[in-house]
């Protein structure tokens, strides 16, 4: 009889075991997703700061699914992140209408 006790007390124990390392490498995966996002938000692309805050949210979540609050977060931390400029490079000139190339006679196919 305390044989049988004595094994289920350690099965117990690896179960505990197994248990809290999985949730180890889960709350890794989760900082390691928090951090991806905070250093999106610092750049201005807002597409790869939505794929990382909508990854990082649903990892957050028992049943992996983003609610509308989450949507709301994220839409919140977007609206934070610096404006895209588009630089135009001053060494760049638009060609004038008369150096567009044009095609000869030879070259088009009826």
């Amino acid at each position: 009889m305390t044989t049988i006790i004595t094994v289920f007390i350690v099965l117990i124990a690896v179960f505990v075991l197994i248990w809290a390392t999985s949730d180890s490498s889960n709350e890794k995966e989760i900082e390691r997703l928090r951090l991806l996002y905070i250093a999106a938000l610092s750049e201005s692309n807002r597409k790869a700061a939505l794929l990382a805050g909508r990854s990082y949210y649903s990892a957050a979540r028992k049943n992996k699914a983003l609610t509308i609050f989450d949507e709301m977060a994220i839409a919140n931390d977007l609206s934070t992140m610096p404006l895209e400029v588009h630089m135009r490079n001053d060494d760049f000139n638009e060609p004038k209408e008369s150096e567009i190339p044009r095609p000869s006679a030879s070259t088009i196919i009826n």
